[in-house]
């Protein structure tokens, strides 16, 4: 979908997702002051156009017993950044993974419920065929994991 067609409308459905992700359509269309059929045909269509991937909680990791976060910076071999994105991106640890431009190829996201898996884990990254570098931050403290429109 083109970033053109949505609109005003569609961003504050959007608004009104990020909100409360669990609120009706009912609900979603009072406040954004249309009907509930247009809430409705808006909200299909963001789907169908995949503007909307996707529903999922926003979870506490630390009171899931993950106890240690990391942001992994990974420089690559040439060529060997879809590769190891790809292994990556299907580790059961790893909550997000990009490739991105500066210094690092790929920038990693993950989670631990203590010090031994996040070692081991990181050891089974650094040793993956294609990676030259590894250079991994310890989250000390998350300030904000949502985004605002």
């Amino acid at each position: 979908m083109k970033e053109s067609s949505v609109d005003d409308k569609d961003f504050r459905i959007i608004e009104q997702l990020l909100s409360d992700g669990r609120a009706s359509l009912r609900k979603i269309a009072e406040k954004v002051d249309v009907s509930p059929s247009t809430a409705s045909n808006r909200f299909k269509k963001l789907l169908d156009n995949g503007v909307i991937k996707g529903f999922v909680p926003v979870l506490d990791y630390e009171k899931m017993g993950y106890t240690f976060s990391t942001i992994t910076h990974i420089k690559s071999e040439p060529g060997e950044v879809t590769p190891i994105a790809e292994k990556l991106k299907d580790e059961a640890f790893i909550e997000q993974c990009y490739s991105i431009t500066g210094d690092a190829d790929i920038i990693v996201l993950a989670h631990f419920k203590d010090r031994e898996s996040m070692n081991s884990s990181l050891q089974k990254i650094q040793s993956m065929e294609g990676i030259e570098e590894t250079k991994t931050n310890v989250i000390l403290e998350s300030y904000r994991q949502e985004m605002d429109l």
